[in-house]
């Protein structure tokens, strides 16, 4: 992660960078409000800003009905289902 912005705003929001996967950083919270997930934001330059959810233990798959939940609060699987994303936008704003 390179942008300056970017990096204000995980240490505003208290993120800190803890795994990398092959799709790139993640920047991952380790206490959420939902018990055994992780929270994360990553900086993608096309795109920008992408918040993502996670299981807690690495390589797990998202449930199917917890996946229904999150695609209809606008989050999009990756292509394992390890994770879900949602495009926050260009701007730390």
């Amino acid at each position: 992660m390179t942008s300056p912005q970017a990096r204000d705003l995980l240490d505003a929001l208290g993120l800190a960078e803890k795994r990398r996967v092959a799709s790139g950083r993640y920047v991952t919270a380790n206490i959420g409000p939902a018990e055994n997930w992780l929270y994360f934001v990553t900086y993608r330059t096309r795109s920008g800003f992408w918040f993502g959810v996670c299981p807690r233990k690495a390589q797990t798959k998202i449930r199917a009905d917890v996946l229904t939940f999150l695609e209809k609060e606008g989050f999009e699987p990756t292509s394992r289902n390890f994770e879900a994303i949602r495009l926050v936008g260009k701007t730390v704003q």
